[in-house]
């Protein structure tokens, strides 16, 4: 057996053997709906969502940002010189493939 599958066998093993590990804690567990420390809670498990939604949303649209830049210098609309600029001006961009052919 590899590695991965005893890993696998024995977190499943302990799961079923030892089911308290999953169970909630008591603060979670039974409590009031609106008590101060599960409002709390709530609220927490919020913020954290939000956090990791607006990363992974700046990371896909950092993404989407460079497929349509990629797509522009690859129609003409902007251009790359010999350094390695981008020239990203309308009349520039017509000015230079002008001059180079």
């Amino acid at each position: 057996m590899t590695r991965q599958k005893v890993y696998f066998v024995l977190i499943h093993l302990a799961l079923v053997l030892l089911p308290q590990l999953i169970f909630a804690c008591e603060k979670c567990f039974g409590a009031k709906d609106n008590s101060a420390t599960t409002q709390g809670i709530g609220f927490a498990m919020l913020l954290l969502l939000t956090i990791t939604a607006m990363v992974l949303g700046s990371i896909v649209a950092f993404f989407i940002y460079m497929a349509r830049r990629i797509r522009k210098v690859e129609s003409g609309e902007i251009l790359v010189t010999d350094k390695g600029y981008l020239l990203t001006h309308p009349g520039l961009v017509r000015e230079m493939r002008d001059s180079n052919g």
